[in-house]
């Protein structure tokens, strides 16, 4: 009876360990599609800005033909329509800027001074229509660079035609999205105004008046700034299917919670880039062969469409992490 007894009690210590020493079978974990990984702000360090520069690059140069294709499909248009790829007067301002000072000006001089004449006439027609044709033709051409984008970085096969038949549908929602972004200016636009207001009729006078005027354009363009760093963000979220403008606004603003600053950097050094490479392609050309510089700006300009769009995009693709 005894020995039975202690049979029993044996055997019901070894289940016992054999039932502690199984690993439980492990629950179901879904996968990021389901449920996605929301780190805390900071958990996750961003790459750099060359970084994204070099991969965005390395994704246009892989599908080249197709990008090229989407603007050179955008230049003719843009030629024919706007007829804003010469600038006719560029030699003439040349010889203004040289006639102007008695010892004539440096070459230097000049050639910064018609990049300026360049990047002024950026973006405006001959004439008003012209410009309105340039804003449809330029916000086509960015729906077709995001599209090509989206499914070139998913390992889609993409054809040049697609681009514009099926990027084209969420122009409507992108369109909402920029005139939010127009308005988003606004405090920007009206800072300058009064600052210029004032100091041209004599309102700010000495250095301090000046000073305190021009705190309007600082505080209006930090507001500008703080929402456009999450509003170009809703251009691409815009483009996604079934998006509507107000829910595109509202993920772009969670995307950069907490880490605006960051953003922003990366943000700006994209213009800054581009700035700088244009000016060290297009200052050689000004000064010596000035008649082809309206020509190549405007090749430059496409080129640095297809850049903006191509790291924008990898900058987006890095938020959503």
């Amino acid at each position: 009876m005894v020995k039975s007894a202690k049979s029993k009690l044996t055997k019901s210590r070894t289940r016992a360990k054999k039932a502690l020493s199984v690993t439980p079978k492990a629950s179901k974990v879904p996968s990021v599609a389901e449920a996605p990984i929301q780190l805390p702000a900071g958990a996750y360090k961003m790459s750099r800005s060359w970084s994204l520069l070099r991969s965005s690059w390395a994704v246009l140069w892989k599908r080249r033909w197709l990008f090229l294709g989407i603007v050179a499909i955008y230049a003719a248009c843009n030629v024919v329509l706007v007829q804003s790829a010469a600038v006719a007067n560029l030699g003439e301002v040349k010889q203004l800027l040289q006639g102007s000072n008695p010892d004539g000006a440096s070459r230097l001089t000049s050639g910064v001074a018609l990049f300026t004449v360049l990047l002024s006439a950026t973006g405006s027609g001959r004439t008003e229509a012209g410009a309105a044709y340039q804003s449809m033709l330029l916000l086509i051409t960015s729906l077709a660079i995001i599209w090509a984008l989206r499914e070139v970085m998913a390992g889609h096969a993409v054809r040049l035609r697609d681009a514009f038949y099926r990027g084209m549908y969420p122009l409507i929602p992108v369109l909402l999205v920029v005139l939010i972004i127009v308005v988003q200016l606004v405090p920007l636009a009206i800072g300058a105004s009064i600052f210029n207001l004032a100091v041209t009729n004599g309102i700010a006078t000495n250095g301090w008046q000046i000073l305190l005027w021009g705190l309007l354009p600082i505080a209006g363009t930090i507001a500008s700034v703080y929402f456009l760093t999450s509003s170009l963000f809703a251009v691409y979220i815009a483009a996604l299917p079934d998006m509507t403008p107000l829910k595109a606004m509202r993920s772009a603003r969670r995307l950069v919670q907490g880490r605006r600053w960051t953003i922003l950097r990366k943000l700006l050094f994209m213009p800054f880039v581009l700035t700088v490479l244009a000016v060290l392609i297009m200052l050689p050309v000004i000064m010596f062969i000035t008649p082809a510089a309206p020509w190549l700006f405007f090749t430059v300009s496409l080129l640095g469409l297809l850049i903006f769009h191509a790291y924008m995009y990898a900058l987006y693709r890095e938020l959503l992490i």
